[in-house]
């Protein structure tokens, strides 16, 4: 159960961060982030949250792969930007959009990811995955 904000940074390294059928009582905001290294982001939601999850990954010089399996009433947005670098969906089943904006086909739900990528040199890769 998450109560609160959660934030996992680094200088210097690469950041992983795992959420496995996470429950929050409220609003919440995960915050990844590393100056130098790549950031590694896995969700997967199956059961309903209890308030909407703002999560923000970001690395200054290095890439973001983001992958994101949700079910249900759980949707998702996906906002992505590269100063240098490209976006690339390895896969997409149940998401709709631009590589720069992706939405799962039951936004807004009753809960929600939004999910902002953001490298300034490197690369944003996404696997997104909605079940109803």
């Amino acid at each position: 159960t998450v109560a609160g904000d959660v934030s996992v940074t680094t200088t210097t390294g690469g950041v992983k961060f795992s959420w496995r059928n996470v429950i929050v009582t409220r609003d919440v905001l995960v915050d990844v982030e590393t100056t130098t290294g790549g950031v590694d982001v896995d969700v997967t939601q199956e059961e309903e949250l209890l308030g909407n999850v703002t999560l923000e990954a970001e690395a200054t010089t290095g890439g973001v792969n983001f992958a994101i399996d949700i079910q249900g009433d759980v949707g998702a947005k996906i906002e992505s930007s590269v100063t240098t670098g490209g976006i690339d969906i390895d896969g997409q089943v149940g998401f709709g959009g631009t590589e720069s904006l992706l939405r799962s086909d039951n936004y807004p739900a009753g809960s929600n990811f939004n999910v902002s990528l953001k490298t300034t040199t490197g690369g944003i890769n996404i696997d997104a995955r909605y079940t109803p």
